[in-house]
């Protein structure tokens, strides 16, 4: 039986409950909150401005794995090179994390065809930062059929927007909705001439299971329910990369998410279009 790892949790805060949530349930694979020192593994809480350095003191500790959780836009350029010299497991525990997405990957990959088109919509309260709900969106994208790319911006407002991108092959509508009147969730869906698939996650911060429906031919097929949280399924994540001795691509995948954001076309280049 392997040796249960000491772990570093933030001090107070939303981060320092949803990690001792998740510690409790995971009593053979960490212990409880230790102090610093090498070979701990560290929840970062990815909403605070200098969280890339918090990561990058974990990596030089050195740390034996990192959890970021729900980590907001940074320049992430000087993290990247000192991962590069110092190896260590760091896992994004982003918005729409689930352990239902690599199922969903595979029935999105079984169903795509070049006739497809991709629709992803997000429902968070108003007020938060669009552009953090915009790199999550990509995120869940890029952990469904690959990177976004191209994404231009229709409509924007404080009650969401609406944007347009593509992957995989295939045409994106990005929308978002900033209400209280509707729980935080997501739901992507692709259409095909011959067929769908349905995916909703519910906010990462519940335990309600996602819901994956695909329709083709055979009928409708349901995938069975996961009980497991988000958050959870990082942290049972980043301990098998520990076991294996891997590393990860996340905080690369979400440079590089972040870097779409950066470049995407404002609305007012779409006005210029329709006036030309």
């Amino acid at each position: 039986m392997s040796v249960p790892i000491r772990v570093i949790i933030p001090d107070g805060g939303r981060v320092a409950e949803l990690a001792r949530i998740v510690l409790s349930s995971l009593p053979l694979s960490y212990a409880s909150n230790g102090e610093h020192g090498p070979g701990a593994v560290f929840i970062v809480d990815g909403q605070a401005t200098a969280w890339p350095e918090a990561v990058a003191s974990a990596i030089k500790e050195p740390a034996a794995g990192v959890v970021v959780i729900e980590p907001r836009p940074a320049e992430l350029g000087s993290l990247l090179g000192l991962l590069d010299q110092h190896p260590v497991p760091v896992v994004v525990d982003s918005r729409w994390t689930n352990p239902l997405l690599p199922a969903a990957a595979e029935a999105f990959a079984t169903a795509m065809t070049s006739d497809g088109r991709l629709e992803c919509r997000v429902i968070i309260p108003p007020g938060q930062d669009q552009q953090n709900a915009l790199v999550d969106q990509l995120s869940l994208v890029r952990r469904l059929i690959g990177a976004a790319s191209g994404v231009r911006m229709i409509f924007t407002s404080d009650r969401g927007y609406f944007a347009q991108a593509a992957a995989g092959g295939l045409r994106l509508d990005l929308s978002l909705v900033c209400t209280r009147a509707q729980p935080n969730s997501a739901t992507v869906r692709l259409i095909t001439l011959d067929g769908s698939v349905e995916l909703f996650l519910p906010s990462g911060d519940t335990a309600r299971p996602a819901q994956l429906i695909t329709v083709g031919q055979n009928g409708v097929t349901e995938a069975p329910a996961l009980y497991e949280s988000g958050h959870r399924s990082s942290w049972r994540r980043l301990r098998e990369l520990i076991n294996s001795g891997q590393t990860t691509a996340d905080l690369q995948d979400l440079a590089a998410d972040i870097a779409t954001t950066h470049q995407r076309r404002p609305p007012d280049d779409h006005k210029k279009e329709q006036t030309t």
